[in-house]
């Protein structure tokens, strides 16, 4: 089962796992994917954090990342990261140190190259950029995060997602319901250097919940 209040998921490259980020009770939820059904069968549950928003995984599905919020009111936001059991799809958390300096942690995205990994934060109003390390012969490197830069977006940007392409990131702000200036910011995205470029500004309603692309419409 899911925990406590459940508020993003991310299904595993093979599609045969799940992973929910449960918000209240600050841990993360593994199930496994009937190939024929859908159905799910819970795997375990493990701690990653106060608030645990968003989950990703990288492409070769090794990885998984968690954005958490922190405490309300507390600049304590936290990214947990973890190792992935090719065979039970179950999660360990990585030897590698965890980034810090976050205030509000809401979402978490990684370039489909799986070499760049970025971070939104609501309350600093950034988006934050990672190298991400792959050393799966060494544990204390495997996955650990090398900062690149800072994105002052001067918005409150809850939700980011990438195309499939990675050539475009889209970020979402969420505000009090009564500001109607809510955006979403679209970036382009360097694809040697996964460094972001604003290229368009659109107005949206107001408090945006969550974002999804596609690549073509039929």
């Amino acid at each position: 089962m899911a925990g406590d209040q459940p508020r993003g998921g991310a299904v595993h490259p093979s599609g045969k796992f799940l992973y929910v980020a449960n918000q209240f009770s600050g841990n993360v939820s593994s199930f496994s994917i009937d190939a024929s059904t859908g159905a799910l069968t819970p795997i375990a549950t493990i701690a990653a954090g106060t608030a645990a928003h968003a989950v990703t995984v990288d492409p070769t599905g090794r990885l998984a990342y968690v954005a958490c919020a922190g405490s309300v009111g507390i600049a304590d936001g936290t990214l947990a990261m973890f190792s992935i059991n090719p065979t039970t799809g179950a999660l360990t958390a990585l030897a590698a140190a965890a980034p810090g300096g976050w205030s509000d942690t809401f979402d978490v995205a990684i370039h489909p190259n799986g070499r760049f990994l970025y971070v939104a934060d609501q309350l600093l109003q950034s988006v934050t950029q990672y190298l991400i390390n792959t050393n799966p012969g060494n544990a204390t490197e495997d996955g650990a995060l090398q900062f690149l830069t800072t994105m002052n977006v001067a918005q409150p940007v809850r939700y980011i997602r990438l195309n499939a392409a990675g050539s475009v990131l889209y970020a979402g702000s969420e505000s009090d319901a009564s500001v109607p200036a809510q955006v979403i910011l679209s970036y382009g995205v360097d694809a040697t250097s996964g460094a972001l470029t604003l290229i368009d500004t659109d107005a949206t309603g107001a408090r945006t919940r969550g974002l999804g692309s596609r690549d073509r419409v039929e």
